[in-house]
């Protein structure tokens, strides 16, 4: 039967094209995985490559971070030791001036310019004046003390805000205001 020789043409040509094209599948298959496994050692190179860079600037960041730090800590403790010096040379500063104070002579004579008049002040008697005038909406006590050739001003502010004293133009309290200006009462 010629049908059935042409049907076995057809399966043996069809049989030879599934083989040719398993052939060439396997073949591209083959090429494939070749390339992937290629692609994957470049890919895993690169990989330990840039590891290995990361891991350099790591430890270069790291050194530095250190170095930093070491830097941080000697500006410290030579921040901590200027702090310290100065804060010895302030004591001793200090120590120098209340010993100056402590060792004065309290009977001893009159600076020269103690005997000198301040200006404006020859005509005034010697005790204490007083005058007082409003300054915007402070009312302002003052007193001046002349005893000798010494003239001390001292104020008296009242504002809303409180009262404050003054000797010479600096605050001092309510109970030497009242001492040093005993002549006139408040």
């Amino acid at each position: 039967s010629a049908l059935a020789l042409e049907g076995q043409d057809t399966r043996e040509k069809s049989v030879e094209n599934t083989v040719g094209v398993k052939e060439a599948h396997s073949g591209f298959m083959t090429d494939t995985r070749d390339a992937a496994d290629e692609r994957r050692a470049v890919g895993i190179e690169d990989t330990e490559k840039e590891k290995k860079k990361t891991t350099t600037v790591g430890e270069k960041g790291q050194e530095q971070r250190e170095e930093k730090m070491s830097e941080a800590e000697e500006q410290k403790k030579d921040n901590a030791f200027l702090l310290s010096t100065k804060s010895e040379e302030a004591q001793l500063r200090a120590y120098d001036a209340r010993k100056e104070l402590f060792e004065k002579d309290s009977g001893s004579q009159k600076e020269p310019e103690e005997y000198i008049a301040k200006e404006d002040t020859e005509d005034l008697d010697e005790g204490v004046h007083e005058r007082s005038y409003e300054l915007g909406n402070k009312m302002i006590i003052e007193r001046t003390v002349k005893r000798g050739n010494k003239v001390d001003t001292y104020k008296k502010v009242i504002s809303k805000t409180g009262i404050y004293y003054f000797k010479n133009e600096i605050s001092i309290t309510e109970f030497t205001w009242k001492r040093e200006t005993l002549e006139v009462k408040d």
